[in-house]
């Protein structure tokens, strides 16, 4: 099918493969753009501000974005390899900005 994808401002499209290795984390951040993922290999576990959490295995993807901090955390014994699509705002260098844990337990 087909996808329209509309902007109000310039952006920068940057894409990127990242591996996180066995409980691995992404610290809790949020971003500047939208984000795609999709997990290529492993499983990934997603927590939320409110300490709520989905989990993604191979296959699957999920969106980020917006001011609600997240974290993403690889709760197994094998790497997990993601493909990343981060579209910011044209001329951004931060991809990702950290932020403090909300008081979950997970960090």
């Amino acid at each position: 099918g087909e996808v329209k994808f509309q902007t109000k401002d310039p952006v920068d499209f940057v894409h990127l493969t990242l591996t996180i290795d066995p409980l691995g984390t992404s610290r809790w951040h949020t971003h500047p753009g939208v984000v795609l993922i999709t997990v290529k290999s492993g499983t990934l576990t997603r927590y939320y501000e409110d300490c709520s959490f989905d989990v993604y295995p191979a296959g699957s993807s999920f969106t980020e974005g917006g001011d609600h901090a997240g974290l993403v955390r690889n709760e197994t014994t094998t790497p997990a390899v993601t493909y990343i699509t981060y579209v910011v705002p044209a001329g951004t260098t931060a991809l990702a900005i950290d932020k403090p844990n909300p008081g979950c337990p997970q960090n």
